[in-house]
């Protein structure tokens, strides 16, 4: 099992042989256990040995190689913002999309591989990136809001405020 953002770490299954206990770091340590897990980027060479004969031990050559775990997304870049106007009251914020990502202005509810979010209220937007390969590997604001591993822009979509003042002269009508 390769790391994922989430489990940044491998794992490394075998199918056991009853009386065999098994190594991945030279024969410096044994188990009869299938799974080696926790292990950190690189190629591990799996050698055998009997439990009954520790002397007999036999190193295939077979090797499984974990890789390294995923890097977090780029920071989305917004490449327009289209703002409400009279004749269109939404407005549309563009990014520049990144291959392998996809975004989201609704806190990770949806997500889209698209750059464009069109038929957007005025509001402010925070827009979230993940990787598509592997969907553990989401920016997030910390706890304060405040940018850590956050990969996001926040845009501002502005409405139309129309203020009305009362025609004094037209009894009481706006």
């Amino acid at each position: 099992v390769q790391p994922t953002c989430a489990v940044p770490t491998g794992t490394i299954t075998l199918t056991t042989v009853v009386g065999e206990e098994y190594s991945i770091d030279g024969g410096a340590t044994w188990q009869t256990t299938a799974s080696f897990a926790g292990l950190a980027a690189g190629t591990y060479t799996i050698d055998a040995r009997l439990t009954a004969d520790n002397s007999c031990v036999v190193t295939s050559g077979a090797t499984a190689t974990i890789n390294a775990a995923p890097t977090a997304p780029t920071t989305p870049v917004v490449a327009s913002t289209v703002q409400p106007t009279c004749a269109v009251p939404t407005g549309t914020v563009t990014i520049t999309a990144v291959v392998g990502e996809e975004y989201s202005i609704d806190g990770g509810a949806t997500w889209q591989t698209t750059a464009s979010f069109a038929g957007l209220a005025a509001s402010t937007y925070t827009i979230d990136a993940r990787l598509t390969a592997d969907n553990s590997c989401v920016a997030t604001p910390d706890s304060t809001g405040h940018p850590s591993d956050r990969h996001n822009y926040t845009s501002e979509l502005f409405g139309l405020y129309w203020r009305l003042y009362p025609n004094h002269n037209s009894r009481g009508r706006i």
